[in-house]
């Protein structure tokens, strides 16, 4: 079985590209009531029904600092998983993941701010390789791993840490959700047949 092409990865981040250009088009990214408008996330909103928005959130982006980061992260962490998980897998857990952040953010968090980006689903993408990197060390095997599932956990909270950062803007619920979503799935969802027994 051939591995997975680059073009489901890549789909996936011209998708939000096209939908920031919409958003440009229409009023501007940064604009309030253009993504309220456009599906972000809205705690009022949510909880008078139209829960939508915690889906169509995760395609949005506020300016293009914020697109370009998350996207160079979303090829960062969506093509190993691709490549270990197929393209099916791989899109589940990106909009699965997203959600279950924007709804961990909502439940804990349920402010009148409006919340928007993929960074949830980054985050479960790079949640879910680490846990099936814990899967692997935990699985018997005459060549053990010199890695424990402490080491993996840390450097997911250093890696948090440092590229995320602790800034009072940032919606770190959503982000933290996703990732233990991600996590969890990590831990149960199969490879690709066709890669190697990992030792």
């Amino acid at each position: 079985e051939k591995r997975p092409a680059l073009y489901w990865a890549v789909g996936l981040a011209v998708a939000c590209l096209a939908v920031w250009l919409v958003l440009e088009g229409n009023g501007g990214s940064e604009d309030q009531g253009t993504l309220l408008r456009f599906g972000a996330s809205h705690a009022p909103s949510v909880l008078d029904g139209q829960v939508w928005r915690t889906v169509t959130a995760v395609f949005l982006h506020i300016g293009f600092k914020h697109l370009l980061s998350n996207m160079a992260s979303l090829l960062l962490f969506g093509i190993p998983v691709l490549h270990g998980l197929g393209p099916g897998r791989m899109y589940a857990i990106f909009i699965g993941t997203g959600v279950a952040g924007n709804w961990v953010s909502l439940a804990l968090s349920p402010t009148a701010a409006i919340k928007a980006g993929a960074s949830g689903g980054i985050l479960g993408l790079l949640g879910a390789l680490a846990g099936d990197r814990i899967r692997s060390i935990r699985r018997p095997s005459p060549r053990p791993s010199r890695f424990k599932t402490w080491h993996v956990l840390a450097m997911l909270l250093a890696y948090y840490g440092f590229m995320v950062g602790v800034g009072t803007s940032t919606d770190h619920l959503a982000h933290l959700g996703g990732l233990a979503a991600g996590l969890g799935l990590g831990l149960v969802i199969p490879t690709l047949g066709w890669l190697p027994p990992r030792v």
